[in-house]
């Protein structure tokens, strides 16, 4: 057997017979063999293809359906259908198979209220398939319109309360607080829309009663079946002193009234009046009732006092309450130290803040426990307290006072460490040897003085004046490192800086170091004779720490001759004969473990 959506099935007339039968054509002279047990839904069996015995019932604002669960093996689920018409259905949605059970339900909150209301019940198997509706007797329900009296609440503090009403036709509605409609309220019917309306559900004698509210929808003549919805009168109001959480703090205080758990409101009370006796509160006059009563006075005593409450509900009815006000005497007041950084020990800043809970009014700080010449300030729970100057320990005294005592004087500490403004190199190091000619990444850190964020810019000076370095909490910048004829000293800086005042500066010194060679003598531009003996001569070096020199080759006129020596090294050239004045480069290497230096070169004049 194919799956068949369950809409589809819903309005094929002759749809397939169900779970697990074979399918019966129309015309067909013969149907298969009866199964082996009697299946509900068969059409010809004993209950007629309709196992469920489907009922609807109106509850409240919902639609109870039920029905017999119908003995089959693979039965999983059931889908309900709903209509407005009788012929339109569509899905109102899906419950389990009750195994063990007789019968199932499913509860409809989104019946068509005031209006006629069918429902169907199909069958679901383990694998899909859906039993066939057409066999199966739609069930009617007529409904009332809709009613809620508070968004459902189950009771009230007051007798004002919203009514949320909705019907689907209708020109008018009755409201009334009986089920005989005597002396019901006529308002005009809005039709598919939810109306809100205030009501005023009436007086009460106690807490406890039930108040309700019967609704009915006229059509021309007719009335629909009436709604109904009722609430409890519950007014409990209670109160408390405002702000007292960390205890009371004054002798006049401003008292929180509420009628509910979330202490934000004072629903339905009517008036109010307060006493510091219960026998006093008869002859207190009555004040308007609200969220807040400002400027209680209470007794001039630090020992806990009771204030007594008496409040008028809406309903006409009366409900005393009573509160303990406890004064805070600050025998337990304490603060704390806290840095920017969250250390309670430590802070590299002169600004610290100090922190309390306390039922204060005022407080004073200073670091010399006698507070000479520190005023009183109003009490917070957070303090913005500046240091001394200078490092180490910081110890910090504080004292709080409110209308009925002052604290004892107490204390806090911490330790003041202060970070200079600090540029360094991380390559080279100081003493370092660097090859000339090659190219190094100079690199180093720079550290923000206490009191910054990060440091601005940081400069290098390699020998040609500060220029930017990339980078600032770590800087780097490329050093072309020049060639030198010998070993060669060169300083090196770092210049880092916040904003235009604070800058701090460090240096190191390398040693540039390269294989060298120079010529000494003669000297570039020398006139010499043609046949005479020159001597040339000159300097080598090695690079420190690398190879020991080999030798030094001097080209003279283009021949390649060994000079005798190396750190001095010299040869004798016997210079060639010319006829006519004549232009000669000389020209010296050395060479060191397979590496030559860079030839110096220079030029002399041969004369006849």
């Amino acid at each position: 057997m194919r799956r068949v959506p369950v809409l589809t099935l819903l309005v094929t007339v002759g749809a397939l017979s169900l779970l697990g039968q074979a399918l019966i054509l129309p015309g067909c002279s013969s149907r298969p063999e009866d199964p082996a047990f009697d299946n509900p839904f068969d059409p010809q069996g004993t209950t007629g293809g309709d196992p469920f015995d489907l009922t609807a019932t109106a509850s409240g604002n919902n639609v109870l359906v039920s029905w017999t669960q119908p003995a089959h093996p693979d039965v999983v689920s059931y889908v309900v259908v709903h209509s407005v018409d009788g012929q339109s259905y569509s899905v109102a949605g899906e419950v389990d198979h009750l195994a063990g059970a007789e019968l199932n339900n499913f509860l409809h909150d989104a019946a068509t209220p005031n209006a006629t209301n069918w429902y169907k019940v199909q069958a679901i198997s383990s694998t899909g398939q859906a039993s066939s509706s057409t066999a199966v007797q739609a069930v009617r329900v007529d409904t009332p319109p809709f009613l809620e009296i508070s968004a459902g609440a189950a009771d009230t503090p007051t007798r004002f309360v919203a009514l949320q009403i909705r019907t689907s036709v209708g020109d008018s509605l009755q409201i009334a607080d009986n089920d005989t409609f005597a002396n019901a309220t006529v308002v005009a019917a809005q039709p598919g829309e939810d109306m809100f309306l205030d009501w005023d559900i009436g007086p009460a004698t106690e807490n406890g009663g039930t108040k309700d509210v019967h609704v009915r929808v006229k059509t021309g003549v007719l009335y629909s079946d009436p709604a109904h919805d009722s609430i409890t009168v519950r007014f409990n109001p209670g109160f408390s002193i405002l702000g007292d959480e960390n205890g009371v703090t004054s002798q006049v205080v401003d008292l929180e009234v509420s009628t509910s758990t979330t202490r934000v409101e004072a629903a339905g009370v009517d008036s109010m009046r307060f006493a510091a006796r219960e026998s006093e509160l008869a002859t207190t006059a009555w004040t308007t009732g609200d969220t807040l009563f400002s400027g209680y006075t209470l007794v001039d005593n630090p020992g806990p006092q009771a204030i007594h409450g008496e409040f008028l509900s809406d309903f006409g009815f009366t409900v005393t309450d009573t509160y303990e006000a406890v004064p805070d005497d600050l025998s337990d007041a304490s603060f704390s130290v806290q840095s920017h950084t969250g250390d309670p020990d430590l802070t590299d800043t002169a600004e610290v803040k100090l922190l309390s809970q306390l039922g204060a009014l005022e407080m004073r700080f200073a670091e010399n426990p006698s507070f000479v010449g520190v005023p009183w300030v109003a009490y917070a729970d957070s303090f913005d307290f500046t240091l001394s100057d200078g490092e180490g320990l910081k110890v910090i005294y504080g004292q709080f006072r409110n209308f009925w005592a002052q604290s004892p004087v107490v204390s806090d500490w911490i330790t003041r460490v202060t970070q200079e403004l600090e540029v360094t190199f991380l390559a080279p190091r100081d003493g370092n040897i660097v090859t000339g000619g090659t190219t190094l990444i100079v690199e180093g850190l720079a550290v923000p003085a206490t009191g910054y964020d990060a440091v601005d810019l940081v400069e290098v000076d390699l020998g040609e004046g500060f220029q930017a370095a990339t980078g600032t909490d770590r800087w780097s910048r490329d050093w072309n490192i020049p060639l030198y004829p010998a070993d060669t000293p060169v300083t090196l800086r770092a210049r880092a800086s916040i904003g235009d005042s604070v800058t701090a500066t460090t240096s190191i010194t390398v040693t540039v170091s390269q294989l060298a060679v120079a010529i000494t003598a003669p000297d570039a531009g020398a006139v010499i004779t043609s046949g005479s003996d020159v001597t040339v001569s000159g300097t080598a070096t090695a690079r420190l720490g690398d190879a020991p020199l080999d030798s030094v080759l001097v080209g003279l006129a283009g021949r390649d001759t060994v000079a005798t020596g190396l750190g001095s090294w010299s040869l004798v050239w016997t210079v060639p004969g010319v006829t006519e004045n004549l232009e000669v480069l000389v020209t010296a290497t050395a060479w060191a473990g397979g590496e030559s230096s860079l030839p110096d070169t220079i030029a002399v004049t041969i004369t006849p």
